[in-house]
């Protein structure tokens, strides 16, 4: 990977932008510890979850609602789970922008893939 190009990894960063997953969960999550430090989903719990998926190729929307979310009181967590899919697509159109020039750039010889310093020489001894 270290001879790899960048336009190549630019390419592949393209080719992976495929889905987008917005989950909102309730309750249960686990503390993460050792190499995961940040919170996660308890799916073994059963989180009461709002999850969406949005093919980005297809343009396919899929949302799946827990039955109790559907209840009027949890109208605000709806609207919140609402806003992040637009926060979602709003950061996915801006980093495919930014991937798009990266490549551009890449193209037009001004991005280069920065190389592995040479080992240092040994600096021989002066006079004596």
């Amino acid at each position: 990977m270290a001879d790899e190009s960048i336009i190549t990894r630019l390419q592949r960063a393209v080719d992976n932008l495929v889905e987008l997953r917005i989950v909102t969960a309730i309750g249960n999550v686990k503390l993460g510890g050792g190499n995961q430090p940040d919170p996660d989903i308890d799916y073994a719990r059963n989180p009461e979850v709002i999850l969406t998926k949005i093919d980005l190729v297809q343009g396919d929307i899929v949302t799946v609602f827990n039955p109790g979310l559907m209840a009027p009181e949890f109208e605000t967590l709806r609207a919140f789970h609402a806003g992040r899919e637009a926060q979602g697509l709003e950061i996915v159109r801006k980093n495919i922008e930014t991937v798009l020039e990266l490549l551009k750039a890449a193209r037009a010889g001004l991005l280069q893939v920065p190389q592995q310093p040479a080992p240092a020489q040994p600096t021989p001894p002066r006079g004596g």
